[in-house]
């Protein structure tokens, strides 16, 4: 049985069915009403709470904020410092998070580094690029009317766009209204000078995108950035489909991915 279960389990699959050095291992997010894994089949449940209310109950992907003792927490900080000690002399300044396929956790995994980071006394942006299925609107319970894509038509309005996010040091860019090209949008170049104004404004751009494998919009959004983060869940992922999505945005990066 073990042999025909393809998928990852450990962070030494990682390193040697994948070839990547492995940067860091979150541990479940558990949604308290649910009591069960963010993910699960208690997702499936939250999906009809409004946003206010993923917010009041303490959304999972804000753990790091809410728990700051909690074992995920330490997880998270750990992962960060690792990131930075990665390239000490020259900062990864804009991280592209994505995963190999949907409902892995990208944009808890996301959320969680942007915290820590902005915990470390660094200003940082959690920025949606993820125009197929935003979802970082909700985690903080914003609306979506305005984003990356009003700004790539009036760059008048980035520092509207930016938005806080009541955490010390973290601010958010949602997409916006959805377009009906995304990846023509992200393969721009207003899309790059969009991207480096917000990184004059701030020390880090933590990222979300759509997954790797169904789509094309992480492969051109990992050119634009310093690092790619993929993210992989442990006995969910094929090493298959791992292997797939890092060969799809490998040639944007140099960052190990995990």
């Amino acid at each position: 049985k073990e042999q025909l279960d393809r998928s990852i389990k450990t962070p030494d699959d990682i390193e040697r069915e994948l070839g990547l050095t492995f940067l860091g291992l979150l541990p479940s997010v558990v949604d308290g009403r649910a009591g069960s894994p963010y993910g699960g089949k208690g997702n499936k449940r939250r999906k009809g709470r409004p946003p206010q209310d993923n917010v009041a109950l303490g959304a999972p992907e804000l753990i790091v904020h809410n728990h700051p003792t909690s074992g995920v927490a330490e997880a998270a900080r750990a992962l960060r410092t690792n990131i930075l000690f990665m390239s000490p002399d020259r900062l990864f300044r804009k991280l592209l998070v994505t995963s190999a396929a949907p409902a892995e956790g990208k944009t808890t995994v996301a959320c969680c580094i942007a915290i820590a980071m902005a915990q470390a006394g660094r200003k940082v942006a959690l920025v949606d690029c993820d125009m197929r299925r935003p979802r970082v609107h909700r985690v903080f319970g914003k609306t979506n009317e305005v984003g990356v894509t009003t700004a790539l038509i009036d760059f008048g309005t980035v520092d509207q766009i930016i938005r806080e996010t009541g955490i010390p040091n973290l601010s958010m860019v949602t997409t916006g209204p959805i377009p009906p090209n995304p990846a023509e949008l992200l393969h721009s170049d207003v899309f790059n000078k969009l991207l480096n104004l917000l990184a004059e404004r701030f020390d880090h751009l933590v990222i979300d995108s759509p997954p790797v494998a169904p789509v094309t919009d992480a492969a051109i959004l990992s050119t634009r950035v310093d690092a790619t983060i993929l993210v992989v869940r442990a006995l969910q992922t094929s090493k298959e489909l791992a292997r797939r999505a890092m060969r799809a945005e490998r040639g944007g990066t140099s960052l190990p991915r995990a």
